[in-house]
């Protein structure tokens, strides 16, 4: 890696825009950051074998251990390795025993999870490191909607009204501390469309850009001014 790390949320940045398809030369440039360190990262991306779904149901210390360099371990027994195998990955449990302490069994082919000796979860053990397995089931009913957002959707979705707004939905999203709240930021703009029209909307993200602000009341605001001397 580079000898100067970067933000997670700007290699988060880095890996998306290589999934679009832009180049090396490009990326730089967008993320303000330095050819070699993007080729880096790119490598390192590569070499995982990972995919951006996976990148983003990361939270930002796991996307760390796999990017960031890590002092070498010392060696540990089988049983602990074989632990260390299991820890990374996380696994659901139904939303009402969040906060709970359970009790965790496993082999090589599945993983139980239990509170107070009943089985509330049984998932088939995944060896892919810092990802998520997760039951719809398990979700509250209003995450299981969220659970359909990433910022891929929201993205094309702005991509087909234009350029623009893509680039300025990516910019919320990167903005927001909090994927739900990007997501619903994310939403509420491009849902303006139909109240608004797609040349107003256009409009207002561009000067939205400008300004350097990246929300949805931001947006609100603008398309009132405009339609205040538009008529």
């Amino acid at each position: 890696m580079s000898n100067k790390a970067i933000s997670m949320s700007r290699l988060r940045q880095v890996l998306r825009l290589y999934g679009q398809g832009r180049s090396k030369k490009q990326i730089s440039i967008l993320t303000a950051t330095s050819r070699n360190t993007v080729k880096k990262y790119i490598e390192r991306f590569r070499e995982l074998r990972l995919t951006l779904t996976d990148i983003n149901s990361m939270d930002d210390y796991g996307l760390s251990q796999l990017f960031t360099p890590q002092e070498q371990a010392p060696p540990a027994d089988e049983r602990y390795l074989d632990l260390q195998s299991l820890l990374p990955h996380y696994y659901s449990v139904p939303y009402r025993f969040i906060g709970k302490k359970v009790k965790l069994l496993y082999n090589s082919i599945q993983v139980e999870l239990f509170y107070k000796y009943e089985r509330i979860a049984l998932h088939q053990r995944s060896y892919r490191k810092y990802t998520y397995t997760t039951n719809s089931e398990h979700l509250a009913s209003a995450h299981r909607f969220l659970s359909d957002w990433t910022p891929e959707k929201f993205i094309e979705e702005a991509a087909a009204v234009h350029e623009d707004v893509a680039a300025y939905i990516i910019q919320v999203i990167e903005h927001k501390a909090h994927p739900e709240q990007a997501y619903k930021s994310c939403s509420g703009i491009l849902q303006l469309k139909r109240k608004a029209g797609t040349e107003r909307l256009i409009n207002a993200c561009r000067r939205a850009n400008s300004y350097g602000v990246y929300n949805y009341p931001i947006i609100v605001q603008i398309l009132d001014w405009i339609r205040t001397w538009t008529g």
